[in-house]
């Protein structure tokens, strides 16, 4: 099955019209070189512990290919809690923010507004 452009969710290099980007017919050639280069010869592991989305990011340790290589469990450890620690600095923050959302919306009354133009509207 092949996409067309319309159907496809890339970033776009340019404009053709205006200035097309030089690297338009090059990088996907290379990036797929490299990408078939680099599974070849190695073999990725992941902390992830989950296979959904990663919304900020998807740590991979990239350890050279032999038969028998075993995931180098310290590193991965590592790396979990890495993770770990960065998703509790992400909780903490989003928390914060939301709060200072919460009570900036709630001094501004701005649901009351809301709600008070919405009847005006229903009774109109």
């Amino acid at each position: 099955m092949t996409l067309n452009a319309k159907d496809a969710t890339y970033i776009p290099f340019g404009i053709p019209a205006d200035r097309p980007c030089p690297a338009q017919g090059m990088a996907p050639v290379s990036m797929r070189a490299i990408a078939t280069e680099v599974l070849r010869r190695y073999v990725l592991h992941s902390s992830a512990s989950h296979t959904r989305s990663l919304p900020d990011r998807g740590p991979c340790l990239l350890v050279p290919w032999t038969e028998a290589s075993p995931p180098p469990r310290r590193a991965l450890a590592r790396m979990r809690l890495r993770d770990d620690w960065e998703n509790l600095w992400r909780s903490i923050t989003r928390l914060t923010l939301g709060t200072v959302i919460v009570v900036s919306a709630r001094s501004k009354k701005l649901c009351q507004r809301h709600h008070h133009t919405e009847q005006m509207w229903a009774r109109g």
